[in-house]
């Protein structure tokens, strides 16, 4: 089991106030900052590369599962399901959109500054 280091330094390089921060000791280097009752957790860029391009290929694979899914309910004949699969499908591709231009904000924030602190 990991144990955690409490140390005093700002959240986000900030000059306000001096807040308690728990410095994970786990691979991953994350650290969470607790400010105002609020927790935040901040993950090295390179992870947060990786997580969103594995979240747009879990996106891109719920709605090419979720097509395949309506053209078996029209198939049989289930046009009411049908329908609310379309419904869905509408909320799995908004999705997927967000989680693209979550990816597309990260690559960019990766090949500037980097690190967000």
């Amino acid at each position: 089991m990991q144990r955690h280091r409490r140390s005093t330094k700002s959240c986000s390089g900030t000059r306000a106030s001096r807040v308690s921060i728990l410095t994970a000791l786990s691979v991953n280097k994350t650290r969470t900052c607790v400010r105002d009752g609020m927790a935040m957790i901040y993950i090295p860029t390179e992870d947060q590369l990786a997580m969103a391009r594995r979240h747009v290929e879990d996106g891109e694979g719920h709605v090419a599962r979720q097509e395949a899914l309506i053209a078996e309910l029209d198939r049989n004949g289930h046009a009411k399901l049908a329908v609310e699969a379309r419904a869905l499908l509408t909320t799995l591709e908004t999705s997927l959109r967000l989680m693209r231009e979550d990816l597309a904000r990260i690559e960019k924030e990766s090949r500037g500054s980097g690190d967000p602190d």
